[in-house]
């Protein structure tokens, strides 16, 4: 019994760990903005699929359905870029994914980075209304795959150049292109055929390495 009980404290103080690695990881410069989701700032959208409030911001789409929260406080052009995110539960994890929005101009014209329950990840690009794939999906060895697993996903933007990371491994390099004054930024999740509920975190903003 006294075994057993061990081993959970291990098991508890390893998940504790790995969570606050996942949060720690880049964004260390001058704080643009940053939302810890104690309780909602009014610049978030509100809607029945989406909750703040207790550390979390939860999004919760229907069934096969796709919602992203845009913040509209602010522009942001060079930026670090940081959040945690989670998702419960897992059917299919092929079939679903989430990300972060960025260089948002309109419906029309924004970029996104995505990361799906199998360790899968892209980059996404949507310009005058086409669709982009600059980095398709493929494995991302330092992604921790399933149901309830913190991944920290971040996106340091310099110029034109876009840099994202899983857990504080690079992913991809590539070449965009900032709009002019910046864009706005936001969360974006989907369900599978039954709802599944995403959970970001620690979000913050900063400038980037110089």
């Amino acid at each position: 019994m006294a075994s057993r009980l061990l081993m959970g404290v291990i098991v508890a103080a390893a998940t504790a760990l790995a969570a606050t690695a996942a949060s720690a990881a880049g964004c260390t410069g001058n704080v643009q903005f940053a939302d810890t989701f104690g309780q909602a700032d009014p610049a978030w959208p509100t809607a029945d699929s989406i909750s703040i409030g207790g550390g979390k911001m939860q999004i919760k789409p229907d069934a096969g359905k796709d919602n992203w929260a845009i913040y509209q406080g602010a522009f942001f052009g060079d930026a670090d870029i940081c959040v945690d995110v989670s998702v419960n539960p897992v059917s299919d994890p092929t079939a679903f994914s989430a990300g972060v929005v960025f260089w948002l101009v309109d419906s029309s014209n924004y970029f996104e980075v995505y990361i799906a329950p199998n360790g899968f990840a892209s980059i996404a690009r949507v310009q005058n209304g086409r669709a982009l794939t600059p980095v398709g999906w493929r494995k991302a060895a330092s992604l921790k795959p399933g149901a309830n697993v913190v991944n920290s996903i971040r996106v340091t933007l310099k110029g034109n150049s876009i840099s994202t990371y899983f857990n504080d491994q690079l992913f991809y390099t590539i070449q965009g292109a900032q709009p002019q004054g910046g864009g706005l930024i936001g969360l974006d999740a989907n369900s599978e055929k039954s709802p599944n509920t995403w959970s970001f975190s620690n979000l913050k903003i900063t400038d980037p390495p110089q």
